[in-house]
């Protein structure tokens, strides 16, 4: 419906010219988005009373949308009250220039229907009541009979009241004090219902004033009683300062307060287990053991808390016993000295060694689980790996038995077929001749310096030439073995990142360095030992690797030409 209005609003045309979908016209168009147009449409001729299929009119559209809607999303995006003057003044001009105030809309209802209706009106304040009034005050002036039922049976006041209880009980006051003067309003006039209005407006202010007066003064008694309090507690503090005896047993006092404090210290510190905890590359974990012996720990903790609290108020009750209709005043002295000091050093230390030894339990766990997980997934690799060894061993040993029984299946062939061609030639001789010279025959017309040069080899060795061997590995070891020598060391992030932590190999450029006795022609397993890496604190990294023998691989080269094997 957006781009209707927008063409309506923005194209030339008939000033009561309908759009295809909804059939608004360019009134209707502003009374969505517009309201400050609408007087210069009436003046050009827009039709005031014109209904949609739909029976909604301009003055309705005012009603629920532009008058309720704009001003409701204006106070939620915090723009502060909203000013209705332009949506007023549209009102009015639509009703000066004859829009009917009671033409029915959509179920019947009326403009004020609408205007009452409290799906539409969303305000909870005096402003949103204000604002509403004042468009049935509008109507009304204009002929509005706030009598008239829509197809519901229901006036405009009977639809500003909730149908349910639990409703009425839910509406704010100015959502009850708008019924209330549609209901004045229909029954004893606008005028008296106006006034009614105005009453209540005053009334509230009158009480918004008295409440005001009534906080402030609150807030005056509270700051005198503060300063007083604040003036007592220094001459309390003055007169004990003064008494040896008096502020020995204060500092006594304030000596089990502090302790007290170091002790719900230490509780707070590992009050939700994060003494427990530790994370490293995006996983977390937490010690269990680390957590019963926190329990144990705090089991004893908060025995020790509970004795200091004991003797802390016991102490400091009895001190301000001592200064009799005063003694209010010592205890809020005491508890300001205790809030004010530091949580006592010793206490702290005593516990100290326990906390840490948590976080060295939790440590020493989170690495050995990673150690575990580091072990686990080496372990998973190397399985991979033999998995794979070993399926190229099969396979191989499958080519070996088969190239095996297919020389041995090729040479009896061979063998029975020298035989018979022995047998074939004796008897040929004898009984044959003309067989004898059709197959001489053949042999000439067929032979060829290739199959010259076959048969001599064959004649020569007197089996067949079958060549069986296996593939020739790419690579031949040609430098070596060295040492790589162990390595050891804690490096920052910025020289591991510089590779500091790299070792070189002796090998020729061009060349590959592999484990010693790891290379094989069958299967080629060029790993070289891993290093271990892991988090040394501080943002700096741990590096080692044990010491191992290398060699260097060189490629082979491909031999080319005829009778060379293609590798």
């Amino acid at each position: 419906m957006r781009h209707e209005i927008n063409a309506l609003l923005s194209e030339p045309g008939d000033i009561n010219r309908q759009s295809p979908e909804k059939a608004l016209t360019p009134l209707m168009a502003a009374a969505f988005f517009d309201p400050e147009r609408i007087p210069g449409m009436i003046a050009q001729g827009a039709d005031v009373n014109y209904r949609t299929p739909f029976d909604e009119t301009a003055l309705h559209i005012l009603m629920f949308r532009e008058a309720t809607y704009k001003g409701i999303f204006w106070a939620s995006a915090g723009y502060g009250p909203y000013e209705d003057t332009h949506e007023l003044a549209a009102i009015e001009a639509l009703l000066q220039a004859g829009a009917n105030p009671n033409i029915g809309g959509p179920g019947g209802s009326t403009p004020a229907h609408f205007a009452a209706n409290p799906k539409y009106y969303k305000g909870d304040d005096e402003y949103w009541l204000d604002m509403q009034v004042e468009r049935i005050a509008l109507l009304v002036r204009y002929g509005a009979d706030l009598s008239i039922i829509n197809s519901k049976g229901f006036t405009p006041y009977e639809i500003s009241v909730p149908a349910h209880t639990w409703e009425q009980e839910d509406q704010s006051p100015s959502q009850a004090a708008f019924s209330q003067f549609l209901l004045l309003a229909e029954k004893r006039g606008l005028e008296q219902a106006y006034t009614a209005h105005i009453e209540r407006k005053t009334s509230l202010a009158k009480q918004a004033k008295e409440r005001a007066r009534a906080e402030a003064e609150r807030k005056h008694r509270e700051e005198i009683a503060r300063k007083k309090m604040r003036a007592k507690e220094e001459a309390v503090a003055s007169y004990i300062a003064s008494h040896p005896n008096l502020n020995n047993a204060l500092s006594e006092v304030v000596q089990i307060g502090k302790e007290k404090r170091a002790v719900e210290s230490v509780l707070r510190q590992n009050a939700f287990g994060e003494r427990c905890e530790t994370g490293s590359n995006n996983t977390y974990y937490q010690s269990k053991t680390c957590m019963t012996s926190w329990e144990a720990l705090k089991a004893s903790a908060e025995s020790h808390y509970s004795s200091l609290d004991s003797a802390y108020r016991k102490q400091r009750n009895w001190f301000a016993n001592l200064f009799g209709e005063s003694g209010h005043i010592v205890k809020a002295l005491v508890d300001d000295r205790v809030v004010n000091a530091p949580a006592d050093e010793a206490v702290m230390q005593q516990y100290a060694p326990a906390l840490r030894q948590l976080s060295n339990i939790t440590q020493a766990e989170a690495r050995a689980e990673r150690a575990e997980q580091r072990r686990k997934e080496q372990q998973m690799m190397a399985d991979f790996m033999s998995t794979i060894q070993n399926s190229f061993d099969r396979t191989n040993q499958m080519l070996d038995r088969n190239m095996a029984q297919t020389q041995q299946v090729i040479q009896q062939a061979y063998a029975s077929q020298r035989a018979n061609a022995t047998a074939h030639q004796s008897s040929s001789h004898q009984g044959l001749p003309e067989l004898e010279d059709k197959l001489n025959n053949i042999d000439r017309t067929f032979d060829s310096p290739t199959s010259s040069r076959s048969g001599s080899l064959a004649s020569e060795n007197n089996q067949p030439d079958i060549l069986l061997n296996k593939p020739e590995s790419s690579h031949r070891v040609c430098a070596g073995p060295f040492t790589m020598p162990a390595i050891d060391m804690v490096v920052t992030t910025q020289e591991y990142n510089g590779g500091r932590a790299s070792q070189k190999f002796e090998c020729p450029e061009g060349t590959i360095p592999v484990q010693e006795g790891a290379h094989s022609n069958q299967f080629t397993n060029w790993l070289l030992p891993s290093r271990t890496e892991e988090p040394a604190g501080k943002g700096k990294i741990r590096v080692t690797r044990k010491s191992f023998r290398y060699e260097c691989l060189c490629a082979n080269k491909k031999k080319t030409g005829s009778g060379a094997t293609q590798q």
